[in-house]
């Protein structure tokens, strides 16, 4: 339908070439290696759109290029934000003809159990984008790809599968309830997770802040890093 047209419009597809550390031997490096992921267009702020993927997607990445749906050229992004923590990552491209016609998508509230979900992705083998239906059968927490705080998430019973990683989950009207990221690795079938929009809010807003402070930053010379999620050190006993 239309709604789910424009909404595969908003989505690109990200080709990686990475070079891991061996952190066996620090002083080299593993063979250079090609991998894809998913992403999508999200507004930043009124006059800045970027595009959010999974951080495992774009790790240890030399070069990164976007592809949009139903395109073949191949734009130069680069890495704008890294979230560990939250398996987050947010890119940039500086090419104007990139964002030509893009539509970003909303992002929306947190689906309740038994409500639908429709993600899209670009999962591997294969150059065309994949469509994929299910529920929000849980909402739990649990720790992310590279991370060791427990996170809330969505488990999802429609497939992710690899290269949808970054790719948007959609709810009922269209907007993003969250951004796949992992599917089930053990022998059960059809059991994705979803990172909700909770925590996609969280990355974005300290981005935006992180803008804010980039010419004092870059003034007195500093780094700008991410401060990640705030932890309680809290514990609850059932």
């Amino acid at each position: 339908n239309e709604s789910l047209e424009r909404a595969l419009g908003a989505c690109v597809k990200v080709y990686v070439t990475c070079v891991e550390p061996d952190y066996t031997q620090p002083w080299s490096v593993f063979l250079e290696e090609e991998c894809t992921g998913s992403g999508f267009v999200v507004r930043l702020s009124e006059e800045k759109l970027v595009i959010v993927t999974n951080q495992h997607v774009v790790a240890s990445a030399t070069e990164i290029r976007l592809r949009k749906y139903g395109g073949v050229q191949k734009y130069r992004a680069m890495l704008a934000l890294s979230a560990h923590t939250a398996d987050l990552a947010l890119l940039d491209v500086e090419d104007a003809n990139f964002w030509k016609d893009m539509a970003p998508l909303k992002l929306g509230a947190l689906p309740r159990l038994y409500e639908n979900v429709v993600c899209l992705g670009f999962s591997f083998p294969g150059e065309n984008a994949c469509v994929t239906r299910g529920i929000v059968s849980r909402v739990d927490t649990m720790s992310y790809v590279r991370g060791a705080e427990e996170l809330l998430v969505l488990q999802v019973d429609s497939a992710v599968n690899s290269g949808n990683s970054g790719g948007p989950a959609l709810d009922d009207s269209g907007c993003v309830a969250g951004v796949a990221f992992s599917s089930y690795a053990g022998s059960a079938d059809n059991i994705g997770y979803v990172i909700p929009t909770a925590i996609v809010h969280n990355v974005l807003n300290d981005y935006l802040s992180l803008l804010s402070t980039i010419h004092q930053a870059a003034k007195k010379k500093k780094k700008l890093r991410w401060a990640g999620l705030c932890n309680l050190g809290l514990g609850v006993q059932t």
